[in-house]
């Protein structure tokens, strides 16, 4: 299970290195950076508060927008779909608008917003497809397996579920899914190297202090991992 106050850390060394140029191998970003900046974070919340048409999504009982969205609890493996119990009724901030949908149409364009929202909430509920090629989810079983689920199968509210994506069991190397279209492969901002991912990087996260890499330097410059 990846280790996210780990990984936020890690992505100030990460933006160190990338965006600042600071050569992590002399100069690493130290834990009186990285700790805060994790924990920063952890307090930012970022959520539509307005549609056009239907108003503020937290009018008329409704919870949308970032105040609401900090209130909401979340842990890793909660409501677990490859467990007994689990329930797909995961989408539910606008539950108090169903009272719009039921009544149809209401020759007024705010509340019919309302109606469509909260249809569109249920569709993302219930709604069913196959789900397919997910490493960590739909080959659990040792072998590519499809699975019949809804978009609560991955996803809530308050964020997306990455224990869907174990990947202890992954046997292949990075790029086997982290080709730009199973999964996001290496954009063209990346430094120029032929080594694998796995060279700098780890599933929990970017590896900082694997390379003294500058923009103009050759690949063959690249830093292979001390450990």
């Amino acid at each position: 299970m990846q280790d996210i106050p780990a990984t936020l850390a890690g992505l100030m060394s990460g933006a160190a290195g990338l965006h600042e140029q600071r050569n992590l191998v002399t100069n690493p970003v130290g834990d009186d950076i990285r700790i805060p900046g994790r924990d920063f974070m952890f307090g930012v919340f970022l959520a539509q508060i307005i549609d056009k048409d239907a108003g503020r999504l937290d009018a008329d009982g409704a919870m949308g927008g970032p105040a609401n969205l900090a209130t909401f609890p979340f842990t890793l493996g909660m409501n677990d779909p490859t467990q007994p119990g689990f329930n797909a009724k995961v989408f539910n901030i606008f539950d108090a608008w169903e009272v719009y949908a039921v009544n149809n149409h209401h020759n007024d364009c705010e509340q019919d917003a309302k109606a469509a929202i909260y249809r569109g909430q249920e569709v993302f509920n219930f709604n069913q497809f196959v789900i397919s090629g997910v490493p960590g989810f739909t080959d659990l079983s040792g072998t590519e397996t499809p699975v019949t689920g809804t978009c609560s199968t991955c996803h809530n509210t308050t964020a997306w579920r990455p224990a869907r994506f174990d990947h202890s069991g992954i046997t292949g190397n990075c790029v086997s899914c982290h080709d730009g279209g199973r999964a996001t492969g290496k954009d063209a901002r990346h430094m120029p190297t032929s080594n694998m991912c796995e060279a700098c990087h780890t599933p929990a996260g970017w590896s900082p202090g694997r390379s003294g890499w500058r923009p103009g330097a050759p690949s063959s410059g690249f830093a292979r991992p001390t450990s």
